[in-house]
């Protein structure tokens, strides 16, 4: 859901962006000297369907998907929801973090190189900005990708 600030307790600038002022989304939270806020969104349906309360594809910077993509089923969803996301904010960029839980052969979960190469074969581009130990699963990687739309650095 969305997150809220309780105005009544918030300074001006929090309450301003609670509800969506100054160009902030409804129920944004001010971070530095902007806002964040969260929209769910299915990805089995077109994201101009899914606009309330705050439209997804408009005044984006940065897009967080965490432990979002894991299922085979789901990935190709995931992968056009993100490009067409991205391809409505051209100057965003996606942080995309993601564990690893294939074996080899897996039928069911995504492999890392399925996941990246999804998104190359989107047009979208992308680099590693962390890698670690999955905490939950010995012996496998956690990842954190930056995902972009065309050119961008």
């Amino acid at each position: 859901g969305m997150l809220r600030v309780p105005t009544d307790h918030a300074s001006p600038a929090a309450a301003a962006a609670a509800d969506g002022q100054n160009g902030a989304w409804i129920g944004a939270l001010p971070v530095g000297e902007g806002t964040a806020a969260a929209q769910p969104l299915n990805w089995s349906k077109d994201v101009s369907a899914q606009c309330k309360p705050n439209d997804p594809r408009s005044r984006v910077d940065i897009i967080l998907a965490a432990e979002c993509v894991w299922l085979v089923d789901i990935l190709d969803e995931f992968l056009d929801t993100l490009k067409a996301l991205l391809a409505d904010s051209p100057s965003a960029s996606a942080f995309v973090s993601y564990c690893d839980r294939s074996s080899p052969g897996s039928k069911s979960f995504v492999s890392s190189r399925r996941l990246w190469d999804g998104c190359v074969s989107r047009e979208m581009q992308h680099e590693v900005v962390y890698v670690g130990d999955a905490p939950e699963a010995k012996g496998k990687t956690c990842e954190v990708h930056r995902v972009w739309l065309g050119t961008q650095q």
